[in-house]
């Protein structure tokens, strides 16, 4: 039964990780995945210019996060007007990291530290840009079980996993 246990145990440790590299559009919505890319409402450079009097929220929240980094391709939209701000935090009324507007040349890589990155972009009714590409990356937290010791680090998303179980527990 003690095996039985530690096995299950494992499976839910497995089970917390999410193995996909999800494409997104910026929307109104909240992903868990521990990659992917993410992109202005109209995919950037490939579809053309993101809408008019846009007001869009995309947050990434992944259980057991230490950092999520974002890497913007490229960044360009109306200067003042067309604004993606960036937090720290699940929702808006977390810590600002950057706000980002007009042509950035070397768009900053962002951190969050907090196990959850927000995006709020707003456009106005007049000039549009081509938009923004960005890739972002989870770094998990170790959890280790009473039951189960991990031997290997783990990675987001999981290729592998090495990990020793204690017969005498």
């Amino acid at each position: 039964m003690r095996y039985l246990n530690v096995i299950l145990s494992l499976l839910l440790v497995m089970g917390a990780f999410t193995f996909s590299n999800g494409q997104f559009i910026m929307q109104d919505t909240t992903v868990t995945e521990c990659e992917g890319t993410m992109s202005d409402s109209d995919q950037g450079p490939i579809g053309g210019q993101y809408d008019h009097n846009e007001d869009y929220t995309f947050t990434i929240c992944v259980e057991g996060a230490g950092a999520i980094t974002a890497i913007f391709s490229f960044f360009a939209t109306e200067d003042v007007f067309d604004v993606l701000t960036i937090y720290d935090g699940p929702d808006t009324n977390a810590p600002i990291i950057t706000e980002l507007t007009g042509v950035v040349g070397n768009p900053p890589v962002l951190v969050a530290n907090s196990g959850c990155m927000t995006f709020h972009f707003v456009s106005d009714d007049n000039i549009l840009g081509t938009g923004w590409l960005l890739e972002w990356s989870v770094e998990v937290e170790d959890e280790i079980d009473t039951d189960v010791e991990i031997t290997s680090e783990i990675d987001c998303p999981l290729g592998s996993l090495e990990f020793s179980i204690d017969p005498r527990v």
